[in-house]
C-alpha cells in the first residue's frame, strides 16, 4: 500500500465569482493562479497569487472545494477564508515577511556608509540598521546614542547586542 501523495504537489481548482458570472480557475503548487475567462476561445488570465488575481477582479470572491490548506509547506492548518495562509502564518508573514522568499543579507556598503556617517541612510532595511548598530557598538558608542541615530529605543539596541552575543555562543 502506498502513502497518499502530498496535497501541495497538485493544482487546486476553484471558481471565481465576478459580476454574476462564474469562471473556472486553478492554483498551481507554486502559488500562481490561472482563470479561464472565455472557454470558447481559450482566453485565460494569470496572476502571481490569489490575492493578486482578486485585486484585478474587483468585488469578486473565490469558492474553493472544501477546506483549503495553508500554502506553507508542512503546515496542516486550514487557510483563512479568501486567503492562502492560515491565521498563524498570516500574522508571521505580516510581521516578518514571506517565509518562502529568500531573506536578503544586509548590504555591507550601506552598513559601512551608515557607520562612517553615523546616521541612518534612507531605505535601510531592518537587518542593515541592526548590523550598523552592532558596528557602532564595536566603536564604543553607548546604546542611547545608537538608538538616537537609528530612531529606536536603547532597549532595542540592547536586544541587538544580546542576540549577536547569543549567536556567537
Amino acid at each position: 500500500m502506498t502513502a497518499a501523495p502530498d496535497e501541495s504537489l497538485f493544482a487546486k481548482p476553484f471558481r471565481l465569482h465576478h459580476s454574476g458570472q462564474v469562471f473556472d480557475g486553478v492554483e498551481f503548487p507554486g502559488g500562481r493562479v490561472m482563470v479561464l475567462d472565455d472557454p470558447q476561445f481559450g482566453i485565460c488570465t494569470g496572476a502571481e497569487s490569489v490575492e493578486a488575481l482578486l485585486a484585478g477582479y474587483h468585488r469578486s470572491h473565490i469558492e474553493w472545494p472544501g477546506p483549503r490548506r495553508c500554502r506553507i509547506p508542512g503546515c496542516r492548518s486550514d487557510a483563512v477564508r479568501h486567503r492562502t495562509l492560515c491565521s498563524l502564518h498570516r500574522g508571521r508573514t505580516y510581521r516578518h515577511g514571506d517565509p518562502l522568499q529568500e531573506r536578503a543579507l544586509p548590504d555591507p556598503f550601506v552598513v559601512a556608509a551608515a557607520v562612517q556617517e553615523r546616521r541612518a541612510l534612507p531605505g535601510m532595511t531592518r537587518k542593515e540598521r541592526t548590523a550598523a548598530g552592532l558596528a557602532l557598538t564595536g566603536l564604543g558608542l553607548p546604546a542611547t546614542e545608537i538608538g538616537r541615530i537609528f530612531n529606536v529605543t536603547p532597549r532595542t539596541v540592547t536586544r541587538w547586542r544580546a542576540a549577536a552575543t547569543k549567536e556567537l555562543t
